[in-house]
Parts: structure tokens; sequence; C-alpha cells
């Protein structure tokens, strides 16, 4: 929406990848892949409309935020993950106390 209001020569596509990485910390591989994808499509929209689609510059954003959306569904599934292990070592170890231990 910003592009709408600057001039031709100023180009801040390349802020799309803050969205990204905020979503990165707070949600998980589905939301992170869905918003990365749609940082993409208003990328490419955005060059789209400038008329700057191919131009090197445009080119190598679009690669960048794809394989930075890519990395980080990894590391977010990764992170689910190994966030589900641990509740179930705690729940195993919270029942393993309770036996343990009288009351």
């Amino acid at each position: 929406m910003a592009d709408a209001f600057l001039p031709p020569d100023i180009h801040i596509a390349h802020l799309f990848v803050v969205g990204v990485a905020v979503t990165a910390a707070r949600t998980g591989p589905r939301v992170m892949a869905l918003v990365g994808g749609l940082s993409v499509l208003a990328l490419i929209a955005a060059g789209a409309e400038r008329g700057t689609l191919t131009t090197e510059s445009v080119l190598v954003e679009l690669a960048s935020l794809g394989v930075l959306g890519a990395l980080l569904v990894f590391f977010t599934h990764l992170r689910q993950r190994r966030t589900a292990e641990l509740s179930r070592a705690r729940s195993v170890s919270d029942a393993a106390q309770r036996v343990v231990l009288r009351p």
C-alpha cells in the first residue's frame, strides 16, 4: 500500500521480510507458510504494478524472500516438534514424580 504513495525510485518491498520474521517468532509452520506465500505474492504484485518484475533487484528479492520463507517454515516445524517432545517429557516426569513421592 505504501508503494502506491511513494515515488517510483523508492522501493520498500524488501521490508516484506520483517513480517515474515515476526510471524516465524510467534506462530507455527502453517501460518508461517501462509504469510511467506502472501509476502511473495505481494512482492510479485508490487513488481508487476511498477513494471520492475523482471529486474535483477526484484528477482533477487523474490528468491531471497522465498528461500527465507521456506527455511523459516522448516525451523518453525522443528520448534513445534521440540516443544511437543518437551511437553511429553514433562508429563512423564510429573507422573514418575507422583508415583515415587508420597502425597
